[in-house]
């Protein structure tokens, strides 16, 4: 299979990033997106790699949400072979620039990916174009309690 063609799948089989970068979406943003998808689909698939017969989001982790809430039963998706380090960098990539991406969650999740072994900060730093310095202050910001 082409690694850019797309595909439909039953949104069952289709799991969300764990971790995950954002951990919330807002009410109306959400309810703005459903509408969309309701009226037109899904424009843009998600992306995704396989996992053990299912499908884990790559990219595209609102769009998912929304499609559940929009009662779709099958999504477009491209798949990709990616390994997990290969995963997390597409991740933060694919959400290196949107305005609306939460520097805590952020923070948090570059952290998890750092202490579980998977991406190193010098990889962090090499692969999304950002100085040792911002690597370590996201992890700064990471460790500090939740009331901060």
């Amino acid at each position: 299979m082409n690694e850019s063609e797309i595909r439909k799948v039953n949104i069952g089989l289709v799991d969300r990033p764990v971790p995950p970068i954002r951990g919330h979406f807002g009410d109306e943003e959400m309810a703005r997106l459903v509408a969309s998808i309701r009226e037109h689909g899904i424009l843009v698939p998600l992306l995704v790699r396989e996992r053990e017969g299912r499908f884990e989001v790559i990219d595209g982790a609102r769009r998912l949400a929304a499609a559940w809430n929009a009662g779709l039963r099958e999504i477009p998706v491209v798949v990709r072979a990616l390994d997990d380090k290969q995963t997390h960098i597409q991740r933060m990539l694919a959400n290196k620039d949107r305005e609306d991406t939460d520097p805590v969650s952020e923070a948090r999740y570059i952290a998890q990916t750092v202490k579980d072994g998977v991406v190193t900060v010098e990889e962090w730093c090499e692969k999304m174009g950002r100085s040792a310095a911002w690597v370590s202050d996201r992890l700064e910001i990471a460790s500090m309690p939740e009331y901060m």
